[in-house]
């Protein structure tokens, strides 16, 4: 099932002074890397990192997370075991109720990349701008509750966007899988009209 991020199709947004750029969203692999034009102040979370005695990671992984059992597990561990490591996990837990905080919590515990954010909830497009405000990353990375990134997906994105400067967004190819991790079905992105490209 492909389901839409917190974009059109184009993937075009403007929110809180940060222009991104998000593909459409998937059941399960990865999504785009997106160049962030300046920096907002840093949002302390009640758990895991601030960044306050750090640098800057290079790229902020923005999730938001409402109820991401029983998937969640794996996807914050195909981002914390990329090959990529200069890299913030922000998680935005928006009310979760079943299991999914205590999760994140202790995920938050154990890696200081991972910055939890709890909030009421107030839906998914609030909780990614929420976020994406906190990011301190030069590059943000959309990942849903229930992606899954393979290994060098952060490290070949931010590589792409590190030498060619003129581009303000990547993506890639995406894939569905079912509950055996069969892949089912692939998309490509690069089927999509030029213009969303520049």
């Amino acid at each position: 099932r492909a389901k839409p991020g917190i974009a059109n199709r184009k993937g075009i947004f403007q929110t809180a002074g940060k222009r991104s750029i998000t593909t459409i969203q998937t059941s399960k692999l990865e999504v785009g890397l997106h160049r962030v034009t300046h920096s907002m102040d840093i949002e302390k979370s009640a758990h895991g990192g601030t960044g306050e005695d750090t640098d800057p990671p290079l790229v902020s992984v923005v999730m938001a997370v409402y109820n991401g059992m029983p998937f969640v597990d794996r996807a914050i561990a195909s981002i914390l075991s990329q090959s990529f490591q200069n890299l913030e996990l922000i998680l935005v837990d928006d009310g979760s109720t079943d299991g999914s905080a205590a999760l994140m919590d202790s995920c938050a515990q154990r890696d200081p990349r991972v910055r939890l954010i709890r909030q009421e909830n107030s839906g998914l497009t609030r909780a990614l701008v929420r976020g994406v405000e906190a990011s301190r990353g030069t590059y943000i990375a959309r990942m849903d509750a229930d992606d899954i990134s393979l290994p060098d997906r952060i490290r070949l994105q931010a590589a792409m966007l590190e030498a060619t400067p003129e581009l303000v967004a990547v993506s890639c190819h995406i894939g569905f899988i079912d509950a055996d991790d069969k892949l089912v079905m692939t998309r490509n992105f690069l089927s999509y009209p030029r213009e969303i490209l520049g």
